[in-house]
């Protein structure tokens, strides 16, 4: 029987039911597993010699990527997302201060030199991130996590299009057809993270033109690029069956910035959709307007 609902499920769901999945838990948890001293400063970490040959201070390491985390306004996981773009970590590479677009200085080398030491540290962000799946997020007790006013409006007979890597659908409420469209705790080496510019660089920043051919900065990027395009492919079978959808209803998310382009793939398979937003939505007036301009009737719901 094909659905007539989709729920489109982000992660302020979990919150609801008191799961420590902000990204300031998982912060909290770079502290307290690495002994993070939250009162010093963490610069780029160097590599050190180790017993089986250079390696990195796990402290040191953990305090620069707090410190990462800290620079990202709110709690939302879309604000570090936003923060790994490659715009915003050229501007961490190298400031405007840095760089007067007038000159002839080739400053390509600089950006080298500062991608070979940064690349290696920054990349443990996801290091960690999968570390935090598989030790916290694998770990959670489901039980009594159900609450009343999802169980009177969740149906085994929705699609559910689950942006987060829990279970709490399938297991707080015993749900089936769920795509975990950026991956699950169950594969958490393959749970998708970061953003999905995936533009090299080949644009100007405020004048400044980024440099090509990088290796460095490439692989940096490479390691926080959501394929959009992939994830959507290994989950068409899910998409396709969406043709019969009347009504979408979103929780936790709000499919603007990284995620978007998943809202227009909703479109063409269920054009003319009713899509139910919350009080807090609501009020989201770019999310109305970019909802609408994809041919969707927007709505409010009262329930939750």
């Amino acid at each position: 029987m094909q659905p007539k609902t989709l729920f489109v499920i982000g992660n302020g769901f979990d919150i609801a039911h008191g799961l420590p999945t902000r990204y300031k838990d998982f912060r909290d948890y770079l502290v307290q597993k690495y002994a993070v001293n939250e009162d010093e400063f963490y610069d780029i970490p160097v590599l050190h010699d180790g017993f089986d040959g250079p390696e990195y201070d796990e402290e040191e390491v953990a305090g620069f990527v707090c410190q990462v985390i800290d620079d990202c306004n709110g709690e939302d996981w879309s604000n570090l997302e936003v923060y790994l773009n490659p715009d915003e970590l050229f501007r961490q590479l190298i400031s405007g201060d840095e760089i007067n677009p007038d000159d002839d200085y080739d400053y390509s080398n600089d950006i080298r030199n500062e991608a070979e030491i940064v690349a290696p540290a920054f990349s443990y962000l996801k290091v960690f991130f999968v570390e935090w799946l598989r030790e916290v997020l694998s770990a959670i007790d489901y039980s009594n996590l159900g609450k009343l006013e999802f169980k009177e409006v969740l149906s085994s007979g929705d699609a559910f299009l689950n942006f987060n890597y829990t279970k709490t659908l399938e297991m707080a409420y015993g749900l089936q057809n769920v795509c975990h469209i950026h991956g699950i705790i169950d594969d958490p080496e393959n749970a998708l993270f970061g953003h999905n510019d995936e533009s090299r660089f080949d644009e100007d920043i405020g004048g400044k033109e980024r440099p090509t051919g990088i290796a460095e900065f490439d692989e940096m990027l490479g390691e926080f690029t959501k394929d959009t395009d992939i994830a959507y492919f290994q989950h068409k079978d899910f998409f396709d069956s969406l043709s019969s959808v009347t009504d979408i209803y979103s929780f936790g998310i709000t499919m603007v910035g990284v995620d978007r382009s998943y809202a227009a793939k909703i479109a063409e398979k269920a054009p003319g959709a009713t899509w139910h937003l919350n009080k807090r939505a609501m009020k989201k007036k770019e999310l109305i307007s970019f909802l609408e301009s994809l041919g969707f009737k927007v709505v409010p719901e009262e329930r939750w």
